[in-house]
């Protein structure tokens, strides 16, 4: 019961605050990967837009759906009942249970690197386990369609095998097709909306719209599974987890796009590399409220990697962070400037470096759209000045002020 009810926090863990898991695994990536240094051609991350955006998964799931058909027809899937009546079918949760395994694959890829190079295989993994998921339940409940208005024999405690009819498993074709619908759908929409006229606008608060609803599905689906299981029914728990998982995977489908909208007008993030203080802010204030407004992007550096400056930082929250050499950081702040739609600055330890990319970005996207911070004791507020200045501390309630201050500034600069 103890375990049971630690749940929620243990959901709001993986959802709202870094893991020791995801610090390893981003630690051992930096390191694996160190050599590799990426530097994109542009701020925008994608390579064009796609119809179907994850034809891998669509391919893979409609080659699991027709085997399983197969199966069945040859009479090798089978469902269990037991004595109290309830099915459950093997195939099932294997299917299920590969699913969930694709899925942390996901995490971990979006763990050990945030590179937009990466961005596909993340999605498509994640898609691919969701529908996984989703065909195993399915699969289950095909097979109690197939036995209601049966009358069967089960002795206590013992339990009866019966064939899967292959119209049974026919169902699990409008996995894929409900992939193929939903590609197609939430594809269409983001390029009506993002050709109409204040299309950035629109996208950005449909964004904000979702990004709640991503973290909620994230609980239904933690903890009905096993706390209504135990404490209330499980009819009531496998409802509750089969409407959460169809709400991710239109969560997935409607991320992706959206995120590919913003990753054409990103949010640039600029600090020194050696601000001990910036590293707090960022994970406290800067990222959770810029997540909601659009992408973060910016650099990372062997005196400040990756996983440190993202160590502290939400798993739905985490930017885009590249690392660029000494020769090369200039041009990419540059072409980031030219293409970034708002600019976060820290200007704690204002070093030369620091001082070249706050005239840059002042003389690239204007004092309106690109926002000071400044670590202070004690902090002040947000004001009007230009460019505009905020003061920030580490305290825990002026970061909760700071954070307050920095939304009301994004709403305002993005004009929604």
């Amino acid at each position: 019961m103890i375990a049971v009810l630690a749940l929620p926090f243990v959901a709001y863990r993986l959802i709202a605050r870094t893991t020791w898991l995801e610090r390893l695994v981003a630690r051992m990536a930096s390191r694996r990967f160190s050599a590799l240094p990426y530097l994109q051609s542009s701020a925008a991350g994608d390579r064009g837009p796609r119809p179907v955006p994850f034809p891998v998964s669509l391919a893979v799931l409609t080659l699991a759906a027709a085997a399983l058909i197969i199966a069945a027809a040859s009479g090798a899937l089978a469902m269990t009942i037991d004595f109290h009546g309830r099915v459950s079918t093997s195939v099932g949760m294997v299917v299920s249970a590969v699913g969930m395994l694709v899925a942390l694959a996901s995490l971990v890829v979006h763990w050990a690197s945030s590179q937009v190079r990466w961005r596909q295989l993340k999605y498509e993994l994640m898609a691919g386990g969701w529908g996984l998921l989703i065909m195993g339940a399915v699969l289950d409940i095909s097979a109690e369609a197939q036995i209601s208005g049966m009358t069967l024999e089960v002795r206590e405690f013992g339990s009866v095998a019966i064939p899967i009819a292959w119209q049974s498993a026919a169902s699990l074709l409008g996995v894929p097709a409900l992939f193929l619908v939903l590609g197609i759908a939430t594809h269409a929409a983001a390029r009506r909306m993002a050709s109409r006229e204040a299309g950035y606008r629109r996208t950005l608060r449909l964004h904000r719209w979702i990004t709640p609803l991503g973290k909620l599905a994230v609980l239904l689906f933690i903890i009905p599974v096993h706390l209504l299981f135990a404490v209330v029914s499980y009819t009531a728990a496998a409802a509750i987890s089969s409407a959460s998982e169809l709400t991710l995977l239109v969560y997935i489908f409607m991320r992706f796009e959206l995120k590919r909208a913003l990753w054409a007008h990103p949010i640039l993030y600029l600090r020194s590399f050696h601000n001990d203080a910036a590293l707090s802010a960022f994970a406290r204030i800067v990222a959770p409220v810029a997540a909601r407004y659009g992408v973060l992007i910016g650099l990372v550096h062997a005196a400040q990697p990756r996983h440190v400056l993202q160590g502290q930082v939400a798993t739905l929250d985490r930017g885009g962070f590249v690392e660029a050499s000494d020769e090369e950081w200039r041009a990419w702040v540059k072409r980031s400037l030219a293409a970034c739609q708002f600019v976060v600055i820290d200007v704690s330890a204002l070093t030369g470096n620091v001082a070249w990319e706050l005239q840059a970005a002042l003389d690239a996207v204007g004092p309106a759209r690109a926002l000071v911070m400044e670590h202070r004791e004690p902090p002040g507020e947000a004001t009007e000045q230009s460019p505009c200045r905020l003061y920030y501390s580490n305290d825990r309630k002026r970061r909760r002020t700071a954070r307050r201050a920095l939304d009301r500034w994004f709403s305002a600069a993005a004009g929604s």
